[in-house]
């Protein structure tokens, strides 16, 4: 009998790491990441509808494995010459290794295709973001006239009143 094995980890990081470098936005480099936001968000969202329709196929094979083990595990306690209740079989479906090899698979591939749906929502902030950032940028946010504050500017202004006032009283003199 074949024990469950926890869930292995993720073997294919490729996708899901090339999708998380492509999450970073270069705000020197706007233009571009406004005109690929829509072909990354679709390929994200193609492959998290791949995953899922993947997962959701493994989830119908577990229930066919478990389906022709039904009989087998019958026809076991029928030849051991014990009485076949719900819970012995069940019991021996769920320890039978095909019913742990499909269920281990339909795991993982449901964590893989849970991973893309995250991947997919920050691709949707990621837009949200970008739109953010545009607008900082249309607004001259990080130049350098918009970090001076009004005070700063006030404060500017009540000084050149000063110069210029005593300028002139010098020169009455």
């Amino acid at each position: 009998m074949k024990k469950r094995k926890p869930t292995k980890k993720f073997e294919d990081k490729s996708q899901i790491e090339i999708f998380r470098e492509l999450l970073e936005i270069d705000r020197n480099n706007l233009d571009d990441a406004l005109i690929t936001q829509s072909e990354l968000f679709f390929k994200v969202s193609e492959a998290q509808v791949l995953a899922a329709a993947s997962a959701d196929a493994l989830k119908e094979g577990v229930a066919m494995v478990d389906a022709d083990l039904d009989a087998v595990v019958r026809q076991q306690l029928d030849d051991a010459g014990e009485k076949d209740t719900v819970a012995k079989v069940q019991a021996g479906i769920n320890s039978h290794e095909d019913h742990i090899t499909a269920v281990d698979e339909w795991l993982e591939t449901k964590r893989e295709a849970d991973m893309l749906r995250a991947m997919k929502d920050s691709f949707s902030m990621r837009s949200s973001m970008l739109k953010n950032l545009v607008e900082l940028v249309c607004t001259q946010y990080y130049t350098v006239e918009s970090i001076r504050g009004p005070s700063e500017e006030a404060g500017y202004t009540r000084n050149r009143a000063r110069i210029a006032q005593d300028k002139r009283s010098k020169r009455d003199d």
